[in-house]
């Protein structure tokens, strides 16, 4: 935080303080509730790495597959309550 961004801070704070305005101060309470809930994309945005091969990521990301067969008995213990027909729907709608 610049030297620049605590001035206007300190500086808001103290026309918050000063103002009797209730209509004023539930605008600005709504526009920094609002700024603080949003994300900053920004942030968010990582560079593009050139040269990455599919084998680096699994490495990055502790990829560990696993056989049809280990994935066929995972999904038999879940417990659905729905058809395939019912869960294929809700996708749909």
């Amino acid at each position: 935080m610049t030297i620049d961004t605590k001035d206007r801070k300190f500086k808001l704070i103290e026309l918050v303080i000063s103002t009797n305005n209730d209509e004023a101060l539930e605008k600005a309470e709504k526009i920094l509730t609002e700024a603080t809930l949003k994300p900053d994309i920004q942030q968010a945005v990582k560079p593009i790495r050139s040269n990455v091969s599919l084998d680096d990521i699994k490495k990055e990301q502790n990829y560990q597959a696993i056989s049809y067969k280990e994935f066929k008995g995972i999904a038999e213990e879940l417990d659905w309550e729905e058809s395939v027909e019912e869960l294929l729907a809700m996708l749909s709608k």
